[in-house]
């Protein structure tokens, strides 16, 4: 779990962060983690769920208080190369 507070332009800074765990174990169940330590949230902050790559943990039919956003950092992101013209 990670803490966010917002900033300008779809930015966040990170807060706090819980431990990782390994849950792939539990993929396909419905699981409840306890935190070995709590993590403070306050009004305006957003609590997230991170993965260092994709999980299958997203639900449909939510309705319009959910919502959800796939980010990484720049230096993770691949830019493609154009092959030269012959």
């Amino acid at each position: 779990m990670t803490i966010l507070s917002p900033r300008p332009k779809l930015n966040f800074k990170v807060v706090s962060q819980s431990e990782q765990y390994a849950l792939q174990q539990s993929f396909g169940q419905t699981i409840q983690i306890a935190l070995h330590q709590s993590l403070r949230i306050r009004k305006g902050q957003i609590a997230a769920i991170t993965v260092p790559t994709w999980a299958p943990l997203l639900a449909v039919n939510l309705g319009g208080t959910s919502s959800w956003r796939a980010s990484r950092g720049r230096a993770s992101a691949t830019t493609s190369r154009r092959r030269p013209r012959s």
